[in-house]
């Protein structure tokens, strides 16, 4: 039985033989004709790119030609535009020179006529009381002063009055403060043209009803305004009762004249 097995098996596998040599066989000529086959192209594709070499070779001068004559006419251009702008840049620069020149002539000629604003300090004054004075005769109360304040040449203060040695607007301003009890108490800023008394005009005058109560009667009067003065003007300021009590402290009572 054994022997009958093996005897079949050698007589599969001398049947097989042939079919695989001649397998092998069709196998190998295969692989030689794919090579044959990929040689064939790797030469075609040599002499392709062995031709496009060489075009590329005749092209490159043409293209370095091109090159140049692109880059000497971007450059013709180029100076043509910066001889252009430097033209421009110039006559632009000598116009406006010429602009500023010609407004520079004429600010000088506007300002021949003009006067150049004075550098003279503002005229100022501001006094408080230094005494008081009355007068049963003429029913007043006057006060001397003394300056807290003075600056300029416009104003001369003296004693009981305020000179004006230069004509301009002043401010004029006054506040007195009372601790009276007379029912009204009040007081007037006059000026005399020249100094003459006799002529004396009212510039502005303030007036304040005052408490019957003593302690209660404290109250300040202030007032003032814009007067055009001239000089030789004296200004004084009076209150039109004999024995005022006037707060005499110069934060409460006080005269002043601006030149304005």
């Amino acid at each position: 039985m054994g022997a009958a097995r093996q005897r079949h098996a050698a007589e599969g596998y001398t049947t097989a033989s042939p079919w695989l040599v001649t397998g092998t066989l069709i196998l190998a000529l295969a692989c030689f004709l794919g090579l044959v086959v990929q040689g064939f192209q790797l030469a075609g594709l040599q002499e392709e790119l062995e031709r496009l070499r060489r075009e590329m070779v005749a092209m490159t001068p043409s293209a370095h030609h091109d090159h140049d004559a692109s880059r000497t006419f971007a450059k013709h251009r180029t100076g043509k535009l910066s001889t252009s702008l430097d033209i421009t840049a110039i006559s632009t620069r000598s116009g406006t020179s010429s602009n500023i020149e010609d407004l520079a002539r004429e600010k000088r000629e506007t300002n021949k006529g003009k006067k150049k604003p004075s550098k003279k300090k503002r005229s100022i004054v501001h006094l408080v009381p230094a005494s008081l004075s009355f007068s049963d005769e003429k029913d007043l109360t006057e006060l001397e002063w003394k300056p807290f304040f003075s600056q300029g040449s416009a104003l001369e203060v003296g004693g009981k009055a305020i000179t004006v040695e230069e004509g301009s607007l002043y401010l004029v301003y006054s506040q007195v403060v009372y601790n009276d009890i007379t029912f009204v108490m009040g007081h007037i800023v006059t000026r005399w043209p020249d100094g003459d008394a006799d002529k004396a005009e009212e510039l502005f005058r303030c007036i304040q009803s005052m408490p019957g109560n003593k302690d209660l009667a404290y109250n300040s009067c202030y007032s003032g305004g814009v007067f055009k003065l001239h000089k030789g003007d004296v200004i004084q300021l009076l209150i039109p009762r004999t024995n005022a009590s006037v707060d005499m402290r110069g934060d409460c009572t006080f005269l002043g004249l601006v030149k304005l």
